[in-house]
């Protein structure tokens, strides 16, 4: 599908199991294309890597999974995709425990998002569209604060930066280093 033709964008809210199954292999291969990492060394180890990167947001969270669908007469499309939750729960602490370092921060900030699109997708503006459309529903959940996670130096730092996010707190102990960003949101 050609990304520069007059084809319909839809942000769609999955809310139900059923909706959320029926683009999960679509969300799943925007997750290997972005993933930094490629390399395993079984089938074994890549599905570990999937469950504790991908299926625990997806399924886990208490939030409707977001994307983002390009549509014309013939086939949809999706790009992106946006994974958030209102509090970390307990388990991300024991699959993650980079983050118990950021623990201080969490009352403060305590929902997330995850996002991905597809190489085609990225620099056109409709990641800036999703996360608008996903920091709105936050809003309308009555929640002031988000964070995320990042690379200090990855190169989706100024998307994210470009969108309001602000270095909160950095892990120079964790290699790569790992930044959380967070943003205020204006009600």
């Amino acid at each position: 599908m050609n990304l520069n033709t007059p084809e319909q964008l839809s942000i769609l809210e999955l809310r139900t199991p059923d909706a959320q199954e029926f683009y999960f292999s679509a969300i799943e291969k925007i997750f290997w294309e972005t993933s930094a990492k490629t390399d395993f060394l079984s089938n074994e180890e890549k599905l570990l890597f999937r469950k504790k990167y991908l299926d625990l947001y997806f399924y886990q969270s208490d939030m409707p999974v977001f994307i983002a669908l390009k549509q014309n007469q013939n086939e949809s499309l999706v790009l992106g995709y946006l994974i958030g939750s209102k509090i970390h729960l307990p388990l991300h602490f024991q699959l993650h425990p980079y983050l118990n370092e950021f623990k201080p921060y969490f009352e403060s900030y305590p929902a997330d998002l995850h996002i991905n699109f597809t190489s085609d997708a990225q620099g056109l503006g409709l990641g800036s569209k999703l996360l608008n459309h996903y920091l709105e529903h936050l809003k309308m959940e009555s929640i002031s604060v988000v964070h995320l996670f990042t690379g200090y130096s990855s190169r989706n730092r100024h998307f994210y930066e470009k969108n309001g996010f602000h270095e909160v707190s950095s892990s120079p102990q964790i290699h790569p280093s790992i930044v959380m960003l967070g943003q205020t949101l204006s009600s």
